[in-house]
């Protein structure tokens, strides 16, 4: 490519733009990573309940796993940037489960550690909206 020539110049831009965004949308949900918990606040009504709950996230699906139960939620689109779990930052993931219902899952951390958000009521009032407290987590 001849960048010496206004068009190509342009044209280059444009993929380098596009290609060095790839990396950062979702850097977290790149590499496999399982999320323990022990406890979660419903956000609805400010109860907290402990029981042990751990999460994968992957590129594509976030599995809610409780014992022999496994609940996925599939990933259609992504907000916000994170790119290292030891730091400050979130992500936003509009997500549906197995049944076809659409909510939010948020995966971050800010000044009291890591957390999950869980937020299926958009569609349905009676949907799990719950904050689950990560203990510790492995990246794979």
């Amino acid at each position: 490519m001849n960048l010496t020539q206004p068009g190509n110049y342009f044209h280059f831009l444009i993929l380098l733009l596009f290609v060095s965004a790839l990396p950062l949308q979702a850097q977290v949900l790149r590499d496999e990573v399982h999320w323990n918990s022990a406890k979660s606040v419903n956000l609805n009504t400010g109860d907290t309940l402990a029981f042990v709950v751990n999460f994968v996230s992957q590129e594509n699906k976030i599995d809610m796993v409780q014992g022999e139960y496994t609940m996925p939620f599939f990933i259609q689109s992504i907000q916000g940037t994170w790119n290292d779990i030891a730091l400050a930052g979130a992500l936003a993931c509009v997500v549906k489960d197995d049944a076809g219902t659409s909510g939010q899952i948020i995966l971050g951390r800010d000044s009291a550690g890591l957390y999950i958000i869980v937020d299926m009521t958009p569609g349905n009032p009676d949907g799990v909206n719950r904050r689950f407290i990560i203990d510790s987590h492995q990246q794979y």
